[in-house]
Order: C-alpha cells, then sequence, then structure tokens
C-alpha cells in the first residue's frame, strides 16, 4: 500500500507542476520537435533561441510579443493566442530570440509602431486538421 501511496503522491506533484505552465516553445513549426521549459506567462524574458512556434496552456487570451533581442529590449510584432493549448508558429521574417508571454490579453510590452506578427495560429491538441 505504501507505493501505492507514494505513486499517487508524485503523481498529483506532477500534475500541479503541469498546471502552473503557462506557454512552452519548440523547435517545430507546428509546436513539434524539441520542446523547452513550461514557463508562466509572467511578462518575463523567455529565451525563444533555435524555437520556431510556441503553446500556450493557460486559459484565456494571451498576448506574446517577440523580441529581435534574447534580453527582450528589440520588439518586433506580437501575437494574440487563445491559450487553452493553441499553438502559434512565429514567422516574423527576422531573428525571433525573446518572447514575452503577459498574463491577460494587454499588450503592453510592446513598442508603438510595432505590428502584429502574421504567425500561424495552429490548432490546439483537441482540434482535428482538416
Amino acid at each position: 500500500m505504501r507505493v501505492s501511496f507514494h505513486f499517487l503522491y508524485l503523481a498529483i506533484a506532477l500534475f500541479a507542476a503541469k498546471a502552473n505552465a503557462d506557454i512552452i516553445a519548440f523547435s517545430g513549426n507546428e509546436c513539434d520537435g524539441a520542446e523547452g521549459e513550461n514557463v508562466p506567462c509572467l511578462d518575463e524574458c523567455i529565451d525563444f533561441n533555435t524555437r520556431h512556434s510556441f503553446r500556450v496552456l493557460a486559459s484565456g487570451s494571451h498576448c506574446v510579443v517577440a523580441f529581435q533581442d534574447a534580453g527582450c529590449t528589440i520588439p518586433v510584432g506580437s501575437i494574440s493566442n487563445s491559450g487553452g493549448g493553441q499553438c502559434s508558429n512565429v514567422n516574423t521574417g527576422t531573428t525571433v530570440l525573446g518572447l514575452k508571454c503577459s498574463p491577460n490579453s494587454v499588450c503592453d510590452t510592446i513598442a508603438s509602431g510595432n505590428s502584429t506578427i502574421k504567425g500561424v495560429a495552429l490548432p490546439g491538441p483537441s482540434s482535428a486538421v482538416p
């Protein structure tokens, strides 16, 4: 019985860790390939080097701002992501080395004059691709 209890505790701990994750970046264009770390959408700079897409796991709309540099100081555009597992491809026509994911739909980290990235919104894990 002790083994079952420890397994249950481990399963609950892993689920809680996964539930706190908000955004995951991927090396592939359709949220495939090498998977990055699960990080919260707290408007902090996220390493996007060698990544080409991301999935927002948190529910609700989120603004994700793409940056040309890894320090997230040179914004190149923004992507609106509806969350809940939606995948977004980042296709800016320029290098993107950093991202900031807002905890909501407000893009307060993007400088005025920058445009919305025309990334391809890919279906989430429960959607069917036609």
